[in-house]
């Protein structure tokens, strides 16, 4: 393939469009071979006369094509040692895509499961998704996912949790919402904004463009074939599932076995976006403990956003040692964790380090939190609660009496409200001022909804919610928890009298 590859660029114009549907299957068996003008030939000649030849092809033979694309941009020797041509041949591939939209969505029934799922994978790699397309091949990979091969099952997942969570942008312009009507989407915002290992903890760009029904229709699935997996299909899943807050406890107990049965053949990005997952999820220690050992002997194998997510992990699973903690650290460079959204973790996973190991390196853990700070704290800001929450509690408090603040930053947290005046109100029930130290304790009021804050399926914290309590109580914060099931139900006669009590307790 090697050898024939200029004679067959010179052939391409000559080829019908299926000839080239099959040179662009052959040269995906061994993507890292194939020649870099190939590459940017198929895809300009595919984008000529707005796509003739690729409308001419079967919606099967277009998803082939595509996913050959997407495979040598990515993995092609010749495409990263070559100069302009990577510019050029995205830019047709992302025509390409464009141009296939229609196509697909008049053909999508000729799709076999498999294509359909490349398709929903292969879309998903763009920087901005067609809507209406990728929720159609959505719900056509719910309705054939009993007949995925493992792969193929573990990266839809993935993609449909990634939808879910509103990572994926849409290129379908929005209308405006109505006046008095919410523009919040029904996107699910993670928490957090680390990614090393795989995308863990990024940020919402978007609307949800998938729900969780893939996700929960897949489980038994998963855990009757959890040996078919590779490491890094494995890893795929545990990240699906916890990155859409989904899954079972069963469904769990199953993927942290797999896990820890196989932790010696995992790469180390592998284990920083499941160390992010389990934590994330919160089930215990075992992992952290079987995986210290391998982290600490491949170090060197570890990108900095991977570093920050490791940290945090440990941190969030309260599996604290200072020893691993410095090797860790000696990882870190500032001008690569500065201003990287991919590194917010590193600042709450030092300030639990501050907290507990308060003798490791103060001036060296105050300066890397300060490179952090930035991007913790606003991924902190869009994990807020939706805007008609807000309202609802900053009405309760005012009917309450007391003084407050919303989004109050605590160290790069951010309380969705607190409370400044709580001595004053216990003062006014109690018609005679507290004799304590005089110290005005503050007390932040936090919202809590699934899958924002809480699993989807259990209602259990996460562990990034968890983390910011224990963080608020080192402070000397009070804190009252409001549940969004019993809290929305409340009138707001009701929300004000619920909340005076928590507020003194």
């Amino acid at each position: 393939l090697v050898d024939i590859g200029p004679s067959i660029f010179d052939s391409l114009p000559s080829l019908s469009s299926a000839d080239l549907a099959r040179v662009a299957e052959a040269y995906a068996r061994w993507p890292r071979d194939v020649p870099p003008e190939l590459v940017s030939g198929l895809a300009a000649l595919l984008c000529e006369e707005d796509g003739n030849l690729a409308k001419q092809m079967a919606p099967g033979q277009l998803v082939a094509v595509m996913r050959a694309l997407l495979l040598w941009r990515s993995r092609s020797r010749g495409e990263q040692r070559s100069g302009e041509r990577p510019g050029e041949s995205a830019a047709a591939t992302a025509r390409l895509f464009e141009l296939a939209v229609g196509p697909l969505l008049s053909g999508r029934e000729e799709l076999t499961p498999s294509q359909s799922a490349t398709a929903f994978w292969a879309y998903a790699k763009l920087s901005a998704v067609p809507e209406d397309l990728f929720r159609q091949l959505y719900l056509d990979v719910v309705e054939g996912a009993q007949h995925l091969e493992e792969p193929a099952l573990a990266a839809c997942l993935l993609v449909s949790s990634r939808a879910a969570t509103g990572q994926l942008k849409s290129t379908s312009p929005r209308p405006p919402a109505p006046e008095g009507v919410d523009d919040d989407g029904d996107a699910d915002v993670v928490d957090g904004g680390g990614g090393g290992g795989g995308g863990s903890g990024r940020l919402s760009v978007g609307p949800a463009l998938c729900d969780a029904q893939l996700l929960d229709a897949s489980e038994e699935r998963v855990r009757s074939a959890i040996l078919s997996f590779d490491t890094r299909d494995l890893t795929s899943v545990v990240l699906a599932y916890s990155l859409a807050h989904a899954g079972s406890p069963e469904l769990f107990a199953v993927l942290h076995k797999a896990c820890i049965d196989r932790c010696r053949q995992l790469t180390m990005e592998q284990v920083a976006s499941l160390g992010w997952s389990f934590a994330t999820i919160r089930l215990g220690a075992s992992f952290f403990k079987e995986a210290q050992f391998d982290v600490l002997e491949k170090l060197n194998q570890l990108t900095i956003p991977a570093v920050c997510d490791v940290l945090w992990s440990f941190c969030a699973a309260r599996h604290r040692d200072p020893h691993f903690f410095k090797a860790l650290f000696s990882m870190l460079v500032p001008s690569r964790v500065a201003g990287d959204p991919r590194c917010a973790l590193l600042c709450p996973a030092i300030l639990d380090i501050r907290t507990h190991l308060p003798e490791m390196d103060p001036e060296g853990l105050e300066r890397y939190s300060g490179y952090a700070h930035d991007a913790f704290y606003h991924s902190q800001l869009a994990a807020l609660p939706p805007s008609a929450a807000m309202r609802g509690l900053e009405e309760a408090l005012q009917d309450a009496g007391v003084v407050f603040e919303s989004a109050f930053e605590v160290d790069g947290y951010v309380a969705d409200y607190v409370i400044t005046n709580v001595e004053e109100l216990g003062a006014m029930d109690e018609e005679e001022e507290d004799e304590d130290d005089g110290v005005r304790r503050q007390v932040a009021v936090l919202y809590h909804s699934a899958p924002r804050t809480l699993h989807r399926r259990t209602g259990e914290p996460l562990g990034q919610t968890l983390m910011r309590q224990r963080h608020l109580k080192d402070r000397d914060f009070g804190v009252v928890n409001l549940w969004d099931k019993a809290w929305d139900e409340l009138d707001r006669p009701a929300r004000a009298a619920f909340l005076r009590p928590r507020l003194l307790a």
